[in-house]
């Protein structure tokens, strides 16, 4: 999903909406569990081959050359 995107999706809430994260708990019933947002910030990640899914960069020594790269990231 792009910011675009996302502004569009959220042009048709109410702006004191409260907005939520969803994730899995990882139980049995694979229950989803949502958590509230509670920060936004822009990043860096890279695809990590032991996850099998992006992490997120936290040494500034392994940022990426090219701010274009900058996602943003939801907490």
């Amino acid at each position: 999903m792009t910011v675009s995107e996302m502004i569009e999706y959220l042009s048709d809430f109410d702006g004191d909406k409260e907005v939520f994260f969803l994730h899995p708990s990882h139980d049995h019933w694979r229950t989803e569990l949502a958590s509230p947002v509670e920060n936004v910030e822009p990043g860096y990640i890279k695809h990590s081959t032991y996850h099998q899914q992006n992490q997120v960069i936290r040494d500034e020594n392994d940022y990426p050359d090219d701010e274009d790269d900058t996602v943003i990231l939801i907490s």
